[in-house]
């Protein structure tokens, strides 16, 4: 008789202390960098609390930079804490999967620190791909991506340079020639630029879970700044349809 093994799952979440001039720069050119760091901490406010109150099967965990930042007095209690290492985008996330394998962990789902909105219905989705496939990606309609999962041992990073219009469809091309099962989640958005706002302005104006963001968003008063459009991923963008295997 076989016995059912429940994966040791972490959930972590990648950010930065939110300093003027260190994080979000895109988005501070056009409205300021002051502005678009105390966004982004509303941001990391709204991550800790949603993931802190989900019913979840999985530790919560934070990989930070800089490694003299205190994010525990910045987002709240989690189940650890651990800095970021690695020249770039491509080398920390490595690190941050090694990490996480290191410790035990079977599966593990990192999700960047941009995407306020990313509920956790999509990181539970996340971790029940991972119970089939190798690893598991969520598109950003802007080619990039707000959530990857693999488990332990796999790595579909490989040399993929990072934040280009093409990392998502890199990152799956890397897996088809490694022969590593790839579950494609939903597209979705994050806010790296002004245009951006927009659709976190639709999103602020209906029901949401973003308290801190939307605060942030009056006092800030990018609400006077953006207008809120209806917006609807273009028919010919690929991802706007992602799904299932690769």
């Amino acid at each position: 008789m076989s016995i059912a093994v429940t994966p040791h799952r972490a959930l972590i979440i990648g950010a930065k202390q939110p300093v003027p001039g260190a994080v979000k720069t895109r988005l501070g050119r056009t409205i300021g960098d002051a502005r678009a760091a105390a966004l982004y901490r509303a941001f990391l406010t709204d991550l800790a609390g949603r993931f802190r109150r989900a019913a979840r099967s999985y530790d919560l965990l934070w990989a930070f930079a800089p490694a003299t930042a205190d994010f525990p007095a910045l987002v709240g209690t989690a189940d650890g804490y651990f800095a970021q290492q690695g020249a770039d985008w491509t080398e920390r996330q490595r690190h941050i999967f090694r990490w996480a394998a290191a410790h035990g962990y079977d599966q593990t789902v990192l999700i960047a620190s941009d995407s306020p909105q990313m509920p956790a219905r999509t990181v539970s989705a996340a971790f029940a791909a991972l119970d089939t496939a190798m690893a598991t990606l969520a598109p950003t309609y802007d080619g990039g991506y707000s959530l990857i999962g693999q488990r332990s041992g796999v790595d579909i990073l490989g040399a993929v340079p990072m934040s280009t219009a093409t990392v998502s469809d890199d990152l799956r091309a890397n897996a088809r020639e490694c022969n590593i099962s790839l579950h494609l989640l939903d597209a979705t958005w994050d806010v790296d630029e002004a245009s951006d706002l927009h659709r976190l302005s639709a999103y602020l104006a209906g029901p949401h879970d973003a308290p801190a963001t939307a605060a942030a968003f009056r006092s800030l008063r990018l609400w006077e700044d953006v207008a809120p459009r209806r917006l609807v991923p273009p028919t010919h963008d690929r991802l706007a349809a992602a799904g299932g295997e690769d």
